[in-house]
């Protein structure tokens, strides 16, 4: 629990006094308590779920896919919203919050469904993780309209934000696949 205060001094750099705090007509010392908040952690794993669909690779040197799941839902007009799941385990802790990007692409590599976001939407800064933690991340990625009836690809990766960097991808054997990983399955819209 946390009391949060508030309070303002003289911006003078040859005087830098704290200004006294009236509330209403009685001196109340040089802050205002705005109240208190709790701040409270979310909750860590370290057990390893169920994976509906294996597929181990590393992301730099901190994070690993364990693998995912996917459940398409097709939606009027011959689009879809796709519902993946992700899980990824720690190997080690990080100083950068990586973004996680997922796409959905054609045949010729453009992007008809994306979405991009911190770990669990902002909860979980991968500068949080602890090594051996494992997260369950779910995206929602809803096709753009006139999306071609076809097999798409789902691609999945990391990046800085700041920089737009994206971490290596590498196979168990130390291998560098590049710098994004295509999820073993395809989803396919239309007939």
């Amino acid at each position: 629990d946390y009391r949060i205060q508030v309070g303002l001094y003289s911006s003078q750099e040859s005087a830098k006094e704290r200004l006294t705090v009236l509330r209403w007509t009685t001196r109340s010392q040089y802050t205002l308590d705005l109240g208190s908040v709790t701040v409270k952690g979310r909750d860590r794993t370290y057990t390893v779920p169920k994976i509906p669909r294996a597929q181990p690779v590393r992301f730099g040197t901190g994070i690993r896919l364990l693998g995912y799941g996917l459940i398409k839902q097709d939606t009027p007009g011959g689009g879809a919203t796709v519902h993946l799941t992700l899980y990824l385990q720690a190997l080690a802790t990080m100083d950068r919050s990586y973004t996680v990007f997922t796409h959905l692409l054609d045949s010729q590599s453009r992007t008809w469904a994306q979405e991009d976001a911190t770990p669990l939407h902002g909860a979980a800064s991968t500068t949080t993780w602890l090594a051996g933690e494992v997260i369950t991340d779910e995206f929602v990625l809803v096709t753009k309209p006139g999306a071609p009836p076809g097999e798409y690809d789902l691609e999945i990766g990391f990046y800085d934000s700041g920089s737009l960097q994206r971490l290596a991808v590498f196979d168990d054997g130390g291998s560098v696949l590049g710098d994004r990983v295509l999820l073993l399955d395809k989803v396919r819209l239309g007939p």
